[in-house]
């Protein structure tokens, strides 16, 4: 009997030590890496070709075509947004040039001013373009706004703009406030070297008058110096502004072209030119024939 204990006990014994050697020998096994295409072609493994869709799953693209990872489409991704260049800041004297366009191009099309523009006015020595003359009105009341002038020279065609302001005062029973669209044509010598001062005084250093609109008499008649036209909210009209202040920007000609110029270095001289101003060349010569 004791005999028999004995040999159970051995067995247990034997048996427990057999399986701690098996459990250790198995976790000192590495376990097998996962199956991937560069794995699958260099051990060779072979794929079911019945199963194309595992096939492929194991083996990735075929015929030696190479896919884009993710790493290279970000890569890609980030070359395109260094490769874009910042916007251009647009400066105020370039706005007002832009906007000046504008206004000659909507003065051109309207059908009541094609024939003043056009017509009644042949080979005007300039233009002076305001697109946006401001005014307001209590009692005391006033005009201001920026403005360009163009001159005309027969070999050369519209100069570069110059940059000037303009401003008025006023007094009496009046308020309210809008907004004008102003161009001048310039009819005399007389008239055009007015800008190449400092500052001048409309209709009483250059004789003013509103310019006709509409079909009709047209100018036979007008001596003044300087035509006016105004467009508000969309209304051509004659306008007048006699007693109102031209004066030369000199600021903003020394930020367009880059240097100190006056006046007669841009009109007369043309000395300088900014090429930005093209398109409103190109717009006064359509529409000033």
């Amino acid at each position: 009997m004791r005999s028999k204990t004995r040999h159970e006990r051995r067995f247990i014994v034997g048996f427990s030590l057999l399986t701690i050697v098996l459990t250790v020998v198995v976790m000192a096994i590495p376990p097998k890496p996962a199956l991937t295409a560069d794995t699958t072609e260099k051990q060779g493994a072979s794929v079911d070709p019945a199963f194309p869709a595992e096939r492929d799953r194991h083996l990735g693209p075929q015929d030696g075509k190479k896919t884009t990872t993710e790493s290279e489409k970000t890569k890609d991704m980030g070359k395109g947004k260094s490769s874009e260049q910042p916007s251009e800041k647009v400066t105020p004297e370039q706005q007002l040039v832009e906007k000046a366009r504008l206004t000659v191009e909507a003065f051109g099309t309207n059908p009541d001013l094609k024939e003043a523009l056009r017509g009644d006015l042949k080979n005007p020595k300039g233009i002076f373009i305001i697109p946006q003359l401001l005014r307001g009105a209590f009692v005391f009341g006033g005009r201001g706004g920026s403005g360009v002038l163009l001159v005309r020279d027969e070999k050369k065609g519209w100069s570069q703009p110059a940059f000037y302001t303009l401003s008025s005062v006023s007094f009496g029973l009046q308020a309210g406030a809008d907004v004008t669209q102003m161009v001048f044509l310039i009819r005399t010598t007389r008239g055009l070297e007015q800008f190449y001062k400092n500052d001048f005084k409309l209709g009483i250093d250059a004789a003013l008058s509103a310019g006709p609109v509409g079909g009709g008499g047209g100018i036979q008649g007008v001596t003044a110096d300087l035509l006016s036209y105004a467009s508000s909210k969309g209304l051509f009209a004659g306008m007048a502004l006699d007693g109102a202040l031209v004066t030369v920007s000199n600021d903003s000609n020394t930020a367009y072209y880059g240097k100190e110029v006056r006046p007669t270095d841009i009109l007369v001289k043309q000395s300088v030119e900014n090429s930005k101003s093209e398109d409103l060349r190109a717009a006064v010569g359509k529409v000033i024939r």
